[in-house]
């Protein structure tokens, strides 16, 4: 069982996507989408995102589970526990150094909870 944390506010790029796909496909396992909601959250974003996101993944047939948790981290923490998940896959995101310095990563927290293995799948940087 693999799990993806989602934050359905935010688009997930075609890269991430291909290598969730890639690795699915040759483990054989099944994936789980796991979207987290906050109080704070944009229903409309939310929709379109999560939409979007359904399609990229509509070949591999992911179950999708949907918490509206204002602890995201614990209620990733949680899931993977109920579920039996053996890999957690997440994209963090890029912030600037102000906001580094203040806040602390989903991804970061998680890979903290020792529960199972953190994938942190990065977005490609541009080069010009």
């Amino acid at each position: 069982n693999i799990a993806f944390a989602s934050i359905p506010r935010n688009l997930h790029s075609t890269s991430t996507i291909e290598s969730i796909k890639k690795f699915v496909k040759y483990t054989g396992a099944q994936l789980h989408v796991v979207m987290v909601t906050t109080p704070q959250h944009d229903v409309r974003k939310e929709k379109e995102a999560a939409t979007a996101l359904q399609n990229q993944l509509e070949e591999l047939q992911p179950h999708y589970h949907t918490m509206d948790e204002p602890h995201i981290v614990e209620a990733i923490g949680r899931f993977v526990e109920e579920q039996h998940i053996d890999l957690l896959v997440v994209r963090p995101r890029r912030h600037g150094i102000w906001y580094n310095l203040f806040h602390n990563s989903y991804a970061k927290e998680l890979a903290k909870l020792n529960l199972i293995p953190v994938m942190a799948l990065h977005e490609e940087s541009k080069v010009d």
